[in-house]
């Protein structure tokens, strides 16, 4: 799995990600950092460390939950880094689901 202090490309993950938390913070935008399916959300909330005005999107627990009761064809199709690929229009879905759910209870709508 991805770790992120032995990733020879997390000064550069990093140095954009918080370049573009930079620029949302000065318009006042929320930020939304999405993780890869089937990756756990504290790699990127260990980018942040702690930034409390930031929405994570774990799409972890959703796509292993599906992933065990359909095909893994359904979701991706090819295995790009290993444990996931590049999306199928049901992988689409289930991601845009989860992000409108969570952006939802931030807002205290859902």
């Amino acid at each position: 799995m991805f770790k992120v202090e032995n990733n020879p490309n997390f000064n550069i993950s990093r140095y954009h990600y918080e370049r573009l938390y930079n620029k949302l913070k000065r318009g006042e935008i929320k930020y939304i950092a999405m993780q890869y399916p089937t990756r756990n959300i504290n790699e990127l909330k260990d980018i942040f460390e702690g930034n409390k005005d930031i929405i994570f999107v774990s799409n972890e627990e959703n796509f292993k939950e599906a992933l065990e009761t359909n095909k893994y064809e359904n979701y991706f199709i090819d295995k790009f880094a290993g444990d996931f690929g590049h999306f199928t229009p049901k992988s689409n879905r289930l991601i845009a689901e989860n992000v409108a759910n969570v952006i939802l209870d931030e807002l205290g709508i859902n």
